[in-house]
């Protein structure tokens, strides 16, 4: 049965296989750096993210969730980069 089942998906794997191979590399980039330049975009545009506190309401950088949200971006596309 497992050898049947096989024979049958194995021109629809080679044809999927071959459809992913086909896509250039330079494209797979663009989009991976489209979609982290669209949530930078997205994450710029929101208001400030700052989490409630019982004590006095100071406003800094480093309290504000979008820092760190941004910082996350760069380093997976950093790390795209390398890798």
């Amino acid at each position: 049965m497992k050898t049947l089942l096989a024979g049958l998906l194995a021109p629809v794997s080679e044809l999927l296989f071959n459809l992913v191979m086909a896509v250039p590399m330079w494209v797979v980039r663009a989009l991976v750096f489209g979609i982290i330049a669209a949530l930078v975009l997205w994450i710029l545009r929101m208001s400030p993210q700052v989490p409630e506190t019982k004590s006095e309401k100071s406003y800094s950088l480093f309290s504000d969730l979008r820092v760190f949200a941004l910082v996350v971006l760069i380093i997976q596309a950093a790390l795209y980069i390398i890798f």
